[in-house]
């Protein structure tokens, strides 16, 4: 089975090897074989109905293929033969190195090495590397873009800047690559910070002008719960007030009644006492007359008694 492998000009020779022998890179070129997750795929949508065909695994593995690459930097493509044997996942380090030596790749990728590989035209170079120019070396000149690569600190062998063109060696565009990702990132998170703090104030004057309703709300229910209780404490002392009043009163009633009482009490009792001395005083005078009339009755009686018998005797003597 064949394996499509490709190499960059821009990776070194220890590089290429370990990613070769790496378990990812083995992982990441088992991917791109006609047993790949797309032709897995196809097989299971295909089992009910048909088969797909051999010209549909090999379309749906070029497709995969074209994707890779697309979102690499590839300058030439090698097809290399993973394992003697044609069978998928299974990769022979020494075969694959071999066939490297014997297609010429690693001294290609020494000579490639040793030139400036990298050209960039003075527009391209200021429009890749514009975010780490300044506002004067933004400028597409000679001049300008010559002093920005002295002011970066790479090597004089490393970089030519001609009439037109900018030449780089890969160790220097790696480093200009670094310093553009370091200066990407930067500002990546220099524009999450102001947008975090963008949200952060969004979110505070949210949370502010929710506390302030909730504060507003609060004030309102504790004022209009203290206008409650005052009017509760005003009722209270209201019935209180009549309460007491109405005690005050009663009381007040009750020790006049009671003066009344006992003036009533002692009234009775000297007109009570008044008409007992009046009928004593009756009975006694009553009494008297009864007495004295009984003495004259009988005193009269006597005196006519007494005046008979001496009418009686002076009427016998004559």
């Amino acid at each position: 089975m064949l394996l499509y492998f490709f190499i960059s000009v821009d990776s070194v020779l220890d590089r290429c090897l370990q990613h070769l022998l790496d378990v990812k890179s083995l992982k990441y070129l088992s991917n791109l074989t006609l047993q790949d997750r797309i032709t897995k795929s196809l097989l299971h949508l295909h089992k009910k109905k048909k088969p797909p065909s051999i010209s549909a695994q090999f379309q749906a593995s070029l497709n995969k293929l074209m994707e890779t690459l697309g979102q690499s930097q590839p300058y030439f493509v090698k097809c290399i033969r993973s394992n003697a044997e044609k069978l998928p996942l299974r990769f022979n380090d020494g075969l694959v190195l071999r066939q490297l030596r014997y297609t010429g790749m690693l001294e290609t990728v020494r000579i490639r090495q040793s030139g400036y590989s990298i050209k960039y035209t003075f527009q391209n170079f200021v429009r890749h590397f514009h975010v780490l120019l300044s506002e004067g070396t933004k400028k597409a000149s000679q001049e300008a873009i010559r002093r920005y690569l002295r002011q970066v600190d790479l090597t004089p062998e490393g970089f030519q800047v001609g009439r037109t063109m900018v030449f780089l060696r890969e160790a220097e565009r790696q480093r200009l690559q670094d310093l553009l990702h370091q200066e990407v990132l930067r500002r990546i998170v220099h524009l999450q910070r102001r947008f975090r703090a963008l949200l952060e104030r969004k979110h505070f004057l949210r949370v502010r002008q929710a506390a302030c309703l909730i504060q507003n709300w609060w004030r309102s229910s504790q004022s209009l719960q203290n206008n409650r209780r005052l009017e509760h404490d005003m009722q209270l002392q209201q019935e209180a007030v009549i309460r007491i009043q109405s005690a005050w009163r009663g009381f007040s009633e009750r020790r006049r009644l009671q003066l009344w009482r006992e003036a009533a009490v002692i009234i009775q009792s000297h007109w009570r006492l008044y008409r007992q001395n009046c009928a004593a005083v009756r009975i006694q005078s009553t009494w008297r007359r009864h007495r004295a009339r009984e003495l004259y009755l009988q005193q009269r009686e006597m005196a006519i008694r007494l005046q008979s018998i001496s009418r009686g005797y002076l009427a016998r003597q004559r």
